[in-house]
């Protein structure tokens, strides 16, 4: 399909929107700012677009191309593409709240630089179906890295990460917008369950990547000054309604709270929800012992259970598209097999089912033993785990593996000695390293045999250690 170009003039303070279905993959759709216009700039996502020079936009999504000096973009694409391209200004105001929220963190920044303390830690919520936090968190952490800075970013949805885990990013490049706007390489940890399902669950694998960076934080001033992005989601008003009655399970809120303090939150922002900033107000004064300023206030403070203030904002809701990976089945196609700017190929490893061991989390009580019977060489056979990520061990004929995808991580059942040789870990040594895994890549089952798996692997040395477990996780990719 041959391409064709056309001319946007955006004003200041607009943006072009240029949807790019996945039914053009035909011919690739890039974005170049006129290079004879001085001081003019454009940007995407908070990475700025050097004039003259073209950059391929990702299919599959909408990207936005803001200016706030305005400016003249040139788009090349196929025909149906260019026919749904349009400027608008309906994004200016959102705009000014982002540049307020910058401002007030670089502040914030200065003032953590010269008293060598941490930078700004903060946290966006919404309420389901009013906004989207990932289009602030996407913005800000950019200029955040325009500026020299290296912030932490931890998605606790699958905005930026994969479905199933909650994810740590150390952001010190600008985003490659011809990859999507992809935030990888990161640290990845598998929960499989959402956190209104299981809370304790979610609190436990939140807080081990909170540690992580907090350790990075202590040893790097760039990553120390630049703070934390905390993308929380958003929280269902059902939920939050049926914990006042007393019907649900744990207050939603009461979880945001905790996660506030055991994380060292102290800037939250609500996006798009006036109900959502009142009830979570509302709940810190019952929670806390000291009276808390006024709600009527902008960035007003309420006491953590530590005793430490944390401040609550009310930004603007924003619906627009923000140009982040995939989600679903092109989320997992775009891990595998890669874009047509970077493609991959994934290589198919058939290995026996002795030598893994499949696990999932979670699926029990929070209180419930693990369902694999300790070894005889476990000291700690008299002592009963009770923990939060309740693991539980599975066969291949335990679950239907036929297209399904598989967490590897990090644990493995024999450990290294400083000889050289291998020794199996007791049971409370395996059970501990499968709790605190890491995620170190995804295989999809191909086929299942009795004694043997084919996995398809975007790496094969993904399955280089002894006996290494894989999460079993929700999610399938299949042929067709």
């Amino acid at each position: 399909m041959e391409s064709e170009s056309r001319e946007y003039h955006v004003p200041q303070f607009g943006e072009l929107r240029i949807p790019s279905p996945e039914t053009q993959r035909d011919a690739l759709t890039k974005v170049c700012v006129n290079a004879n216009d001085d001081n003019r700039w454009a940007e995407i996502g908070g990475v700025e677009l050097i004039p003259g020079r073209p950059v391929v936009v990702p299919h599959g999504s909408t990207t936005t191309v803001f200016s706030a000096s305005g400016c003249v973009v040139t788009v090349t694409a196929a025909p149906a593409v260019l026919q749904n391209c349009y400027v608008t200004n309906s994004a200016s105001s959102w705009m000014h709240s982002l540049l307020d929220v910058h401002h007030g963190l670089e502040v914030d920044r200065a003032a953590a630089k010269s008293s060598e303390s941490f930078g700004p830690r903060a946290l966006f919520v919404t309420e389901t179906g009013s906004g989207e936090t990932g289009h602030y968190i996407h913005w800000l952490s950019q200029y955040a890295v325009r500026l020299g800075y290296h912030p932490f970013l931890i998605d606790c949805t699958s905005t930026f990460g994969y479905n199933g885990c909650l994810s740590l990013f150390n952001l010190q490049y600008p985003i490659d917008i011809e990859c999507g706007l992809s935030f990888s390489p990161g640290v990845f940890m598998f929960c499989g369950h959402e956190k209104e399902s299981k809370p304790a669950l979610f609190r436990d694998r939140l807080s081990r990547l909170s540690l992580l960076s907090i350790e990075k934080m202590t040893r790097d001033e760039r990553s120390r000054v630049g703070g934390v992005f905390m993308n929380y989601g958003g929280l269902n008003r059902l939920d939050v309604e049926e914990a006042d009655t007393g019907r649900g399970k744990e207050d939603p809120i009461d979880t945001l709270l905790n996660v506030v303090q055991e994380c060292d939150i102290d800037r939250l922002f609500v996006v798009g929800s006036a109900w959502l900033r009142f009830k979570i107000f509302q709940r810190a004064v019952q929670r806390g012992q000291e009276m808390p300023g006024s709600l009527l206030e902008v960035g007003a403070e309420f006491p953590r259970s530590d005793g430490f203030p944390c401040k609550l904002f009310l930004l603007d809701g924003c619906t627009t598209p923000v140009g982040v990976p995939h989600q679903g089945r092109q989320q997992w196609l775009r891990y595998f097999v890669g874009t047509s700017t970077c493609p991959l190929r994934p290589t198919l490893v058939t290995v026996k089912v002795s030598a893994i061991r499949l696990a999932v989390l979670g699926n029990k009580d929070d209180s419930a033993m693990t369902t694999m019977m300790p070894m005889m060489d476990d000291p700690n056979t008299e002592l009963p785990r009770t923990d939060p990520a309740a693991i539980q061990f599975l066969t291949v004929q335990d679950v239907d593996l036929k297209g399904r995808i598989l967490a590897v991580s990090t644990a493995n059942e024999f450990r290294t000695l400083p000889d050289g040789s291998t020794r199996r870990h007791t049971f409370s040594e395996f059970e501990d390293a499968v709790r605190g895994a890491f995620v170190k890549g995804f295989a999809v089952v191909e086929s299942v045999a009795p004694d043997t798996i084919t996995l398809l692997l975007s790496n094969p040395s993904l399955l280089s250690d002894d006996a290494p477990c894989l999460f079993v996780t929700s999610e399938h990719l299949h042929s067709s």
